[in-house]
């Protein structure tokens, strides 16, 4: 079996919530420019420092996620206004428990008790996996990555053939 190499970048869509932390600030903003400009000019410097928080955050809902699978392992980072890379999962074959498609029947068992993490777009635009897998002490994880890369699903379903549950339409390379 030979080696198998993927990267995947997905960028994530503003969601309600951005936009209502965005609203949020500005109107913060224009509250202590005016609060310094007509009542105490010490709020100015508290506008300075708002500003500076107001620009940080922004740039910070800027997201992308970027996936990596090696042999059977994922890497998945964050990276925030295509500048600042963090690591967020690094998952093993060996702690998969089940990889199937997202809102497959397969998954309803394992993914009761486990702490759902989403890696997509947010847009349901593209084709979603789930896979779960034991987190140690922490119990199970259940990790949403979209994508729709038949090599990797390949690779993963000849690498862990019984925890890898594939369409029923779908036929193997």
């Amino acid at each position: 079996m030979g080696d198998c190499y993927k990267e995947i970048l997905i960028s994530r869509d503003p969601r309600g919530s951005d936009t209502v932390k965005k609203i949020l600030l500005v109107l913060a903003d224009i509250l202590l420019a005016c609060m310094g400009i007509f009542l105490v000019p010490f709020m100015l410097v508290g506008f300075l420092i708002m500003i500076f928080v107001t620009v940080y955050l922004f740039q910070n809902m800027k997201v992308e996620y970027e996936y990596i699978y090696v042999n059977g392992d994922f890497e998945i980072a964050r990276i925030m206004n295509k500048e600042r890379r963090k690591k967020s999962e690094d998952l093993s074959l060996n702690q998969m428990i089940i990889a199937a498609r997202t809102g497959s029947d397969e998954l309803k068992g394992p993914l009761h008790d486990a702490r759902v993490v989403d890696y997509t777009s947010g847009s349901g635009r593209g084709p979603g996996w789930t896979l779960i897998y034991n987190n140690g002490d922490s119990g199970k994880k259940a990790i949403m990555l979209e994508m729709d890369d038949r090599e990797i699903m390949d690779d993963l379903w000849h690498r862990a053939p019984g925890k890898v549950i594939r369409d029923r339409r779908y036929k193997p390379d």
